[in-house]
This record gives structure tokens, sequence and C-alpha cells, in this order.
């Protein structure tokens, strides 16, 4: 039991820690942010079921989704590695968290594959 809490622990600190770090790529932080925010409320972009953001209208800004999605990825990969938990089962777990913090009106996906406006 104490090894289950302790790797859960691990896990959440380790995903919040290297998700922030890795927000200080190429791009500024609040610049890409915005721009990712702006395309949620239009609704050209949405969040997936494996945590990554994903086209659901016209592709724009492709290569601010496609470097977020690469921090994301690079986040996920990291905290695999020191977990021993799956990438896909980490991603999982980090979509639920951004689909409970996206507005009202963002895309999400539902683990089954189907997507909703929240």
């Amino acid at each position: 039991m104490k090894s289950k809490f302790f790797r859960t622990f691990i896990f959440f600190f380790s995903a919040a820690f290297l998700f922030i770090a890795s927000l200080t790529a190429e791009m500024e932080t609040s610049e890409r942010l915005a721009i990712i925010k702006a395309l949620k409320s239009k609704g050209i972009v949405g969040e997936n079921n494996a945590g990554y953001l994903e086209f659901k209208g016209e592709a724009q800004a492709q290569d601010v989704v496609n470097e977020e999605n690469g921090i994301r990825r690079q986040a996920y990969q990291k905290i695999s590695s020191d977990t021993k938990v799956s990438i896909e089962k980490i991603g999982n777990q980090r979509a639920a968290q951004l689909a409970a913090e996206s507005p009202a009106g963002a895309w999400i996906q539902s683990p089954d594959g189907q997507w909703k406006k929240k």
C-alpha cells in the first residue's frame, strides 16, 4: 500500500513539476498558452483523451500546437521513465486533468473517443 501511495505521489509531483518546467521551451510560455487558449475558445483545437491537443476545425497555428504536444510528450516520457507507468496511462490521467481545467465550450474527447463541448 505504501509503495502504491509513494508511486502515485511521485507521479503527480513529477507530472506537475515537469509540465510546468517544460513550458519554458522555445516560445515564451505565456505567448504559446495565450494562442492555445484562443484556439480552444474558437473551437479550433480540443483536448483529446491521450493528453494532447487535437485540431477540431481548420488547422491554424499548427506550429504552436505541435510544440505544445511535443513538450507534453517529453514530460509524459520522463514521468513514465521515473515511475514505470505507461506513457498512455500518464497521458490519459493528464487528459482527465486538462478536461476538468478546460473552460466551458472547449472540445473534450471522452475516454471512449467521443468528442463533446464541455
